[in-house]
């Protein structure tokens, strides 16, 4: 739908109103709107079978079965295992995360305990810094 043309003088009164669709039809024609593309058939790359399109996208069928292959198939590969030496236990495992340090649970509490006491102390440390440097600060005023 075209809507209509509103002209105005520039002291805002109405001058004319022009026909939007008329106009619309005598530059592109009868359609109402330009084609982006145009419909076609491709051979879908899963299943094999020939399907029209109905987007200009289109990469599969539409089946689960293809929809789900080709999901898989944009997906990158996992880099498959890794081997580390436990943080607490010093025992050698392989380990397919990425970002995993330890080898068990029981391993795992223990280095969060352990990295919980070093920023305690770290923060206890600065504190006392701080504490000393109010203290000269104030001692000085």
């Amino acid at each position: 739908m075209i809507y209509d043309i509103k002209v105005y003088d520039k002291d805002g009164n109405l001058k004319e109103v022009i026909n939007g669709q008329s106009t619309f039809q005598k530059i592109y024609g009868e359609s109402d709107a330009p084609k982006a593309s145009k419909k076609g058939s491709f051979f879908c790359k899963y299943c094999k079978n020939t399907v029209t399109k109905t987007r200009p996208n289109m990469a599969t069928c539409g089946s689960h079965a293809c929809r789900n292959a080709h999901r898989l198939a944009l997906k990158p590969p996992r880099k498959g295992t890794r081997s580390i030496t436990c943080r607490i236990c010093k025992t050698k495992v392989e380990v397919t995360q990425n970002r995993q340090v330890t080898c068990s649970k029981k391993c795992s509490e223990e280095n969060n305990r352990r990295t919980s006491l070093a920023g305690a102390r770290r923060r206890q440390k600065y504190s006392g810094v701080w504490d000393r440097k109010r203290r000269e600060l104030a001692c000085q005023k």
